[in-house]
């Protein structure tokens, strides 16, 4: 029997990875820096294991996962969180095969501003974007509204390393802006808004190889950041720019997109998350989720799509969604979307979840941190920080 060890367990992406795991005959451990993950509660984990954080204590980090490796004879490592920056920039300290790219691609896929650049040839309309190092910069665009000398009908700010839209300014006030402050260390974007309709899409590859994607829409939003209500959509254009992308980057892992679709009829990708997000949960239950994530001569061209049935976060839609939309759409949403942390044959996780969600709160409070920051805390990647 394969044994596969699950990083970053906190999330429920990472939950629907151990389920499909296991039911498609693998041994799952799981683990992660925090006290109570998620995937802790789990049946179809066998092991969960809590290690050192990566962001604050790397050699710690590896030292632990090479213990565990060891210990429960790991075949292969599947990140799911920022950790996997920190296991591709430790990769051959690590003595294991881990689902992932390499941490120069890595990384420039995560960085805003490069990643457009890396998108670029792959045919699909890139919004226009320049790079702030000074508050200066900033200032000037925003006075002028123009970037590279060409109007824009409004400007977008964002950190360049960021997630969950935080640190994100669309058509900021001046009030907003006074809060931003580029520097070399904490580069920021500056990009024309453009208006349309949001879309997002998962995706897993194995050395250029599509093995997996699902194309949503993220209905309802936990603010302006993460996704909570998933509907799944056909879209060939965006299939067709992924498929290209993966291919063109050689790419192993899983990897994230988000695009709007403009009005005149233009599709935009705007940024990258090479990371499981929330499209995991549309795949079919009848995935083989060991080939879909296996890295060898059995990948062949066979592309996982997704089901067509919504999904949702329910706790979450409780605490962001339902404050944000009218009660009878609410509703309607409500009965037609599953969620995905309660199944009836492992039900602790949806309880579980409510210690998961305790700590990232007890933590925000300790670290004066928002709650969404204090989930990535101990394993965000800011470039090489």
């Amino acid at each position: 029997m394969k044994t596969v060890l699950v990083t970053g367990a906190r999330s429920p992406a990472a939950l629907e990875i151990c389920r499909g795991l296991q039911a498609s005959g693998s041994r799952v451990v799981a683990a992660d820096s925090m006290r109570f993950p998620i995937c802790r509660f789990s049946n179809s984990v066998d092991r969960s294991v809590r290690i050192a954080p990566p962001r604050q204590q790397p050699k710690a980090f590896v030292r632990d996962l090479n213990r565990i490796i060891a210990d429960e004879k790991v075949d292969i490592i599947i990140p799911t969180c920022e950790e996997l920056f920190h296991l591709a920039l430790y990769q051959q300290e690590i003595n294991c095969q881990i689902f992932t790219g390499d941490i120069a691609q890595l990384s420039s896929f995560h960085d805003k501003y490069r990643f457009l650049q890396c998108a670029e040839p792959y045919g699909i309309s890139i919004p226009k974007t320049a790079i702030l190092n000074t508050r200066e910069a900033m200032l000037e665009i925003a006075n002028t509204s123009a970037i590279e000398g060409d109007k824009v009908n409004g400007l977008v700010f964002k950190r360049v390393f960021s997630r969950f839209a935080e640190g994100t300014f669309v058509k900021p006030t001046a009030a907003q802006l006074d809060a931003i402050h580029p520097t070399a260390q904490n580069r920021y974007i500056a990009q024309e808004f453009i208006p349309g309709e949001e879309f997002c899409c998962y995706a897993i590859a194995a050395k250029g190889k599509l093995k997996a994607i699902s194309i949503y829409k993220p209905s309802y939003r936990a603010g302006r950041g993460a996704g909570i209500f998933f509907e799944p959509l056909d879209q060939p254009e965006i299939k067709q720019f992924v498929r290209a992308f993966v291919d063109g980057h050689s790419f192993t892992g899983q990897v994230s997109f988000d695009f709007i679709a403009a009005p005149e009829g233009r599709t935009y990708v705007i940024e990258c998350n090479p990371r499981a997000t929330s499209g995991v949960h549309l795949l079919d239950k009848d995935t083989d989720w060991n080939r879909m994530f296996s890295i060898g001569p059995e990948d062949e061209d066979h592309c996982h799509t997704p089901r067509m049935e919504s999904k949702m976060v329910a706790l979450a839609m409780l605490t962001y969604g339902l404050k944000n939309a009218r009660p009878r759409a609410f509703l309607t949403d409500w009965k037609r979307a599953k969620d995905v942390t309660y199944r009836r044959n492992d039900v602790l996780p949806a309880v579980g979840q409510l210690a998961t969600m305790t700590e990232f709160l007890l933590r925000s409070a300790r670290k004066s941190i928002s709650p969404l920051a204090a989930t990535t805390h101990d394993i965000e990647w800011n470039g090489n920080d």
